[in-house]
């Protein structure tokens, strides 16, 4: 199973999530109407699920990067290895 975050587009989600959030908010306001609130008040809680999985990805990829990882070793700074060839 593949764990990347670049497989599942940010905006996507954000914008599904916005777009089922003005249909919802349009449902409520006209006397309950079931028929959109149902179906909207999913795609609400399926894209906030999406997003939690992306920035949790995102997060274990950023915490994984190789270049990350080398800028948080200690005494691997640049300039300490530049004195170190001086």
């Amino acid at each position: 199973m593949t764990k990347k975050y670049e497989l599942l587009p940010i905006e996507v989600s954000v914008v599904g999530f916005l777009c089922s959030l003005c249909w919802f908010t349009y449902s409520f306001l006209d006397n309950n109407n079931t028929k959109i609130m149902i179906p909207n008040g999913l795609g609400i809680l399926f894209s906030i699920i999406q997003i939690i999985t992306w920035i949790y990805y995102y997060t274990l990829a950023q915490k994984n990067s190789p270049q990350l990882q080398q800028f948080l070793e200690p005494g691997s700074s640049d300039s300490e290895k530049n004195a170190e060839k001086i």
